[in-house]
């Protein structure tokens, strides 16, 4: 407004109601502004010659999206940009963002729009989403970097489409179901075609398979195949718990190397246990990148990621506010990795807070420092991971307009062979046979699953988690069918969900399902359960609860979690003894409780700043200016003295003594107990929850009613 030049406002309608009627005087014919709240003056500002105000919104029928008020849309001349772009059009931003080489770029073109004519025409009926600009341009921008490393132009084609198209079928809001390979089949043949047509690859060529994956560590990068991810500044850790040779992990691994060839954040979406997270902070570990790892939800605020302005004590004792950068800011300045997992849990405001991070200006500005800040996407690069939205829990779709500035990844399911794989990478001492039949009940009970078996209390997930559980208690015990019992059958939740689960354990081990007999033993230092045993504390907490026969099974399986450091989730009727399962007691663990509701939010679970008063020791200064005193002063200055009730009172009669005594140095005691009471002042510190005392002291936290949080 002061300088003259055009507003632009994107996102509009995604702004709150007080903020556009406070925008409203700037749509008026004055386009002038009433500041009240700039100071202890009111101050009005005129806009100067050559102010505009241009505004964005996409429609309310995308995900998260809303309409503008009719009031406030007849303030703007509006107009309705459809996008219908023709091929011509199409080829023409193509041809201009293709990078000057021998390639025939005229060629490469058009064999890019006769493809998205085709995909567009042939299964527009499968999918909500379409192929964007966006997409288009992440597609030549692919094509590019592949040129750059030497691939021919027909690989890099199939390298582009597969990146951006794909690789995120399942990704693009499906309508119905499909057959993703077969669909994935009939393009690639589709492009073969279209090349060979425009002579860009030879009736004798074949399409890339994209199957021979190789991954290898070199001197400054990690060379996965045709691609190469540069070492970051920290040491290169090869993770010993991940395998890169196990073929689904390999070719995730590819996919996410030929994403990072574009500044373009990445998207991975997958089943529970498929890897998304794991792969990522493998794939860090392998090149020598920090990686800051954020879990979103709904309560997430953008302050969280970026930084706020926390309370803080001044030297003099005064209170201000002092910046504190978030996680995500602090990762751009130092050039590290972000990982956003379970992005379609944030809310909208965290979304679009993100946007500029994402799009073509690469920046975050942050409005309390009036600063923005550049993101070297050389060394800062986003990753965000989600489960599908058919999981549950509060999961939505994100907004095409948000999904679209991301590389999409659709992270498959591991195989069995897969699953196999690792469990032999990561427990070389368990025997191949037994780990191939732990899988084998995996697939078994999947399977079941599959074919209709309604369990209660269902969905259940079975993957790989459960299998690295397993493998570490035959680890520790040597007991397959205690591993079994404590992570499968516990977790039914009737006799004949039980029944079947040790039905399946037997048609592959051949034994039957048997827990074993629960003997304890107490000594000063250990509590011995079974196989297991816990540290005792030398403090013996006291407790009513007796130990009952009937909890001892339960009591073993809840000290193999403690001992493996699992968590632990109790699930069972009202009144079914699920507090009183005494190990706490037993171990002379301190127990805290901690009730969760629908109301609960996260300042609750962590704590938060509150407003306390310095008070001081009143009884110890009326006690010590009554010996100061005593004897030196009047009966009745003497009385109020001990007669005072608060802090204020008391500071009023040990003044008035200061005056009444002659002694100096009795004097000078008393002036400074009266600039004792003086000094007290308001002030900001944090309280911790009870959660987060609990995990700071290393002590046992109890949450009840878990399921009724949001």
């Amino acid at each position: 407004m002061k300088q003259g030049t055009p507003l632009l406002i994107d996102e509009i309608s995604l702004a709150a109601d007080s903020v556009l009627e406070r925008l409203n005087p700037l749509l008026e014919s004055s386009r002038s502004l009433y500041l009240t709240d700039a100071g202890t003056n009111a101050e009005a500002v005129s806009s100067a010659p050559g102010f505009q105000v241009v505004a964005t919104m996409n429609p309310g029928g995308d995900y998260g999206k809303k309409e503008l008020s009719k009031a406030l849309r007849n303030r703007f001349t509006e107009f309705w940009c459809a996008g219908d772009l023709t091929g011509e059009d199409l080829s023409k931003i193509i041809q201009k963002r293709l990078r000057a080489s021998s390639t025939d770029v005229t060629s490469v073109a058009a064999a890019i729009v006769e493809f998205v004519a085709y995909f567009s025409e042939t299964f527009a009926q499968y999918f909500r989403r379409g192929i964007s600009i966006r997409d288009i341009v992440a597609l030549v921008d692919v094509f590019n970097a592949c040129l750059a490393r030497a691939i021919k132009p027909s690989s890099a084609l199939f390298h582009a489409f597969h990146t951006v198209l794909f690789d995120c079928l399942v990704m693009m809001q499906p309508r119905m179901s499909f057959d993703k390979q077969q669909i994935v089949r009939d393009c690639v043949n589709q492009l073969a075609k279209i090349l060979e047509r425009k002579e860009l690859m030879t009736s004798t060529e074949k399409p890339p398979e994209f199957d021979n994956i190789t991954v290898n560590p070199e001197a400054r990068h990690l060379s996965v195949s045709d691609f190469k991810i540069p070492y970051g500044t920290g040491p290169t850790i090869m993770p010993s718990k991940f395998s890169f040779d196990a073929p689904t992990c390999r070719l995730n691994l590819f996919r996410l190397a030929r994403a990072l060839s574009i500044e373009k954040p990445i998207l991975l979406e997958g089943a529970p246990g498929c890897g998304k997270s794991s792969t990522i902070a493998a794939l860090a570990s392998a090149t020598g990148n920090k990686l800051v790892r954020l879990n979103l939800s709904d309560q997430t605020d953008v302050n969280d990621l970026f930084g706020s302005d926390i309370p803080v004590v001044l030297d003099d004792g005064g209170i201000s506010f002092q910046w504190q950068d978030g996680p995500v800011l602090q990762a751009i300045k130092e050039g590290s990795w972000i990982l956003l997992d379970e992005m379609n849990l944030a809310s909208q405001s965290v979304l679009e807070g993100l946007n500029s991070c994402f799009d073509h200006r690469k920046q975050l500005y942050i409005a309390e420092l009036n600063r923005t800040f550049d993101i070297d996407t050389r060394k800062c690069r986003f990753f965000a991971c989600q489960n599908p939205r058919s999981q549950g829990g509060n999961r939505r779709a994100l907004p095409k307009s948000f999904v679209n500035r991301f590389v999409s990844i659709y992270t498959e399911e591991l195989t069995e062979s897969d699953e196999r794989l690792i469990l032999e990478k990561a427990f070389p001492e368990i025997e191949t046979d037994r780990i191939a039949q732990m899988v084998d009940i995996n697939q078994k009970i999947r399977s079941s699953m599959d074919a209709g078996w309604q369990m209660k209390g269902a969905p259940f997930e079975f993957n790989l988690r459960d299998l690295i559980r397993w493998a570490e208690i035959v680890m520790k015990t040597s007991d397959v069918c205690l591993g079994f019992s404590l992570l499968y059958i516990n977790r039914m939740r009737s006799v004949e969900d039980k029944a079947k689960m040790a039905e399946i354990f037997r048609s592959v081990f051949d034994s039957d399902v048997t827990d074993p007999i629960v003997s304890i033993a107490v000594s000063d230092k250990k509590f011995i359960i079974g196989p297991t045993s816990l540290d005792r504390a030398s403090s013996v907490l006291d407790t009513e609860l007796k130990l009952l026969p009937c909890q001892m099974s339960l009591l073993l399986k809840l000290a193999l979690c403690v001992d493996m450091n699992w968590l632990a989730l109790l699930v069972g009727p009202f009144n079914a003894g699920k507090r009183s399962v005494n190990l706490a007691a037993l171990t002379g663990n301190k127990l805290h409780h901690m009730r969760l509701t629908s109301e609960t939010d996260a300042l609750e679970l962590l704590g938060t700043y509150e407003q306390v008063t310095d008070f001081v020791d009143l009884e110890r200064i009326r006690s010590e200016a009554i010996r100061i005193v005593d004897g030196f002063i009047c009966d009745s200055s003497l009385s109020d003295l001990r007669s005072a009730e608060d802090m204020l009172d008391l500071r009023t009669s040990v003044a008035c003594a200061v005056e009444l005594l002659t002694d100096s140095d009795r004097k000078e005691k008393l002036q400074e107990l009266v600039d004792e009471l003086s000094n007290t002042c308001m002030r900001f510190e944090w309280f911790n929850s009870k959660f987060l005392d609990a995990y700071t002291n290393g002590e046992w936290i109890i949450i009840e009613d878990v399921n009724c949080c949001r």
